[in-house]
C-alpha cells in the first residue's frame, strides 16, 4: 500500500513525462532549421564538385588554373584508368588528360573567376558511357 505522498509523487512524475512527450519542440532564436540556408563558401575552402551515376563516381578539385579529376567505379571505389573525359566548360569543350597516378587533369582558366560554374562530363570507359553534371562553387578572392 502506497502512502499519500508516494501516490502524489508518482502522479506528478507521470504528468511530467506525459507533458514532455506531447510538448512541441521549438527552435530558439537564430536556430530555425526550416529556414536554414546552405553554408556559404569560404575563401579557405578548395572549390570542388562531385557527381555519381550507376557506374562512376567523379570528384573534380580546383587547383589554381586546372581541375584535378578523380574517377572511380561506383560499386567498388576502384580508380578508373584509361577512360576518356570530355568536358563542356564555360570556354567550350575540353578533353582531360590522364596523369600517371590514375587521376585526370583539365585546364580551367575560368576558375580564376569567383562564382558558380556548371560543367558536363562525358565519361567513356570501355563499353560504359555516362554523362555527369558537376557544379563547382568558387569563393571570391581575398
Amino acid at each position: 500500500m502506497l502512502s499519500h505522498i508516494g501516490r502524489t509523487l508518482r502522479a506528478l512524475a507521470a504528468a511530467a513525462l506525459f507533458g514532455a512527450a506531447i510538448a512541441p519542440a521549438f527552435a530558439h532564436e537564430g536556430h530555425n532549421h526550416a529556414e536554414q540556408e546552405p553554408p556559404a563558401v569560404t575563401a579557405g575552402a578548395v572549390p570542388r564538385g562531385t557527381a555519381a551515376s550507376g557506374a562512376f563516381e567523379l570528384v573534380a578539385v580546383a587547383h589554381d588554373n586546372h581541375l584535378e579529376v578523380f574517377l572511380d567505379r561506383f560499386a567498388t571505389n576502384e580508380p578508373v584508368t584509361g577512360a576518356t573525359l570530355e568536358v563542356e566548360t564555360p570556354a567550350g569543350p575540353v578533353k582531360a588528360s590522364e596523369n600517371r597516378d590514375g587521376t585526370y587533369r583539365l585546364p580551367a582558366p575560368w576558375l580564376a573567376k569567383a562564382g558558380r560554374t556548371e560543367l558536363i562530363f562525358t565519361v567513356t570507359a570501355g563499353d560504359a558511357v555516362e554523362i555527369l553534371p558537376v557544379t563547382i562553387e568558387a569563393a571570391p578572392g581575398p
